[in-house]
């Protein structure tokens, strides 16, 4: 349901552009892709601890946090931009 309505706000925010400036709108819009990568990727990852196949499939280890934890350094170099 999360993943349902963070899409729906991606959607809202690209369309009305809340903000005057571009940039603000862009690191908006860049927060809630960041967000939702971290809820998607982060469900994988903490089921896998704990239902225990982590364990069985260890590819999930190494295909998952890469996409939680990369997005958000790109989202605070672009905001120290």
């Amino acid at each position: 349901m999360m993943i349902l309505i963070m899409i729906f706000s991606i959607l809202v925010t690209k369309s009305y552009e809340p903000f005057i400036e571009k940039l603000m709108n862009d690191l908006e819009l860049t927060s809630q892709i960041v967000i939702l990568l971290f809820i998607y990727f982060g469900m994988y990852y903490v089921t896998g601890h704990h239902y225990g196949y982590m364990e069985e499939y260890n590819f999930i280890i190494y295909f998952s946090l890469p996409f939680i934890f990369f997005p958000n350094v790109f989202y605070l170099l672009y905001y120290a931009y």
